[in-house]
Formats: structure tokens, C-alpha cells, sequence
């Protein structure tokens, strides 16, 4: 069975618009469990979607802080439309 990889170049990243996500992340995550915020983080996403989001904040941290965007990052279609749902989130709140 193929698997379909997508591979985003320099621009198409930065459009994802990540540093969003990396900017209020403390503001969702740091207040706590009890806080509206991660209650509402965790009822719009599983426990496996909430690993894949966390490994991908420590990515965008990194680009985003630390070494710039790159050039070009695969990933599969699944994992960009969580992104999109995740960054979305992170706008929101």
C-alpha cells in the first residue's frame, strides 16, 4: 500500500502560520489542568492527536526560535490537517 507523504517547501510552512502556536502555548498550557483553556484543549483533541501536537510545537519552537524555517519538511496529509485544526485552536484563544 502507498503511503502519501507531502513535502511543504520554505513558503508553504511559513504559511501554516506556526509561530502561533508556539506563542500561546504557555497561555493554553501553563495555568494548569483546572484552567478553561486546556479543558477546552482537551475535548477538541485526543490523547494521540495532543502527542503529535506536542512534538510538533517542539518542532515550531525550534524553527520559529531557534534555526529559522527550513527549506523543506515532509509530512503526512493527516498530520497537516491537525496542524491546521491545532493552529486554528491556538488562534483562538
Amino acid at each position: 500500500m502507498a503511503r502519501l507523504i507531502l513535502e511543504f517547501n520554505h513558503e508553504e510552512l511559513n504559511q501554516l502560520q506556526f509561530p502561533v502556536m508556539v506563542e500561546m502555548w504557555d497561555k493554553v498550557m501553563g495555568n494548569g489542568i483546572n484552567n478553561r483553556k486546556m479543558c477546552a484543549y482537551r475535548k477538541q483533541f485526543n490523547e494521540q492527536e495532543r502527542q503529535l501536537i506536542r512534538r510538533y510545537y517542539n518542532i515550531f519552537y525550534g524553527w520559529y526560535l531557534r534555526t529559522g524555517t527550513p527549506q523543506h519538511h515532509r509530512m503526512k496529509p493527516t498530520t497537516y490537517q491537525l496542524l491546521e485544526r491545532a493552529i486554528q485552536f491556538f488562534a483562538t484563544q
